[in-house]
């Protein structure tokens, strides 16, 4: 009985139906196995390992754009505050320019009389190259120079300060006369008055500058003195000069010939 049970097994074993159903099994199995792709090494990689992947990618997009934000922002606090210290620097700037007072000049004015021709401190000197200034708001400045009024008398600009012999701001003809210029007062030594050029020069430096209102055309400096034949002429022809400037311009050294309380 044995031996039968033992001779019906190895025929099944060996039968063409059992050798297909075994092959079949094998080929299922290498299909299943082949739909894991392999690693480097070639290992399976597992769900978990998958998973840990995408979140290490995930991970990783995610820091990248945070750096990228913080960078981002990093750079817009930057500008910013670039931005805050070049405003102040400009504020600073404009509030510097502010303060310097008058922002444009109108020249100088001095008479050209010299010791050969006295006659021309009858002559107006104008500011402005001779050209008439718009209407507005100016400041005259003593910059340098005196004079004497007649011989054994002292170094001055102006001989009295109520304008009797003294040098006035005029229009366009002396009879216009606007205003006495700053500068000391006195024609005797020792009372407003100086022995000596230079003391005279460093006073009438202290004097304060006059702000008046114009109201348009040219301006000039005319000694107001009679005769002029008896005056001396300053020092290597330094007689007394001014300053002229527009305290409501607004380009520096610039003369204008429009509306000088908008500097155009």
């Amino acid at each position: 009985m044995l031996g039968r049970v033992s001779s019906q097994t190895d025929d099944i074993r060996t039968s063409p139906a059992a050798k297909f159903a075994l092959v079949l099994s094998l080929l299922l199995a290498a299909a299943c196995s082949s739909s894991k792709h392999p690693t480097r090494d070639g290992a399976v990689p597992t769900d978990a390992d998958t998973g840990t992947d995408a979140a290490g990618s995930k991970d990783a997009a995610i820091g990248k754009d945070a750096d990228g934000t913080k960078d981002a922002g990093n750079k817009d606090a930057a500008m910013t505050k670039d931005a805050a210290v070049a405003k102040d620097a400009a504020g600073t700037k404009d509030a510097a320019a502010k303060d310097a007072g008058p922002s444009c000049t109108f020249g100088q004015a001095t008479s050209q009389a010299s010791a050969s021709d006295l006659s021309l401190f009858g002559t107006p000197a104008y500011f402005n190259n001779d050209q008439p200034l718009p209407a507005g708001t100016y400041r005259l400045t003593y910059v340098d120079g005196c004079m004497k009024y007649g011989s054994g008398q002292g170094w001055t600009v102006n001989a009295y300060a109520n304008g009797t012999d003294a040098w006035w701001l005029v229009g366009a003809t002396p009879s216009d006369k606007i205003l006495v210029l700053p500068g000391t007062a006195g024609y005797a030594p020792d009372a407003g008055a100086f022995s000596d050029f230079a003391s005279c020069v460093s006073a009438s430096l202290l004097s304060p500058p006059v702000t008046f209102t114009h109201t348009g055309g040219v301006l000039g400096v005319w000694l107001q003195d009679s005769p002029y034949s008896d005056n001396t002429a300053g020092e290597d022809d330094r007689n007394p000069t001014w300053r002229l400037d527009g305290v409501t311009c607004t380009d520096a050294g610039t003369p204008h010939t429009g509306d000088a309380a908008t500097g155009q």
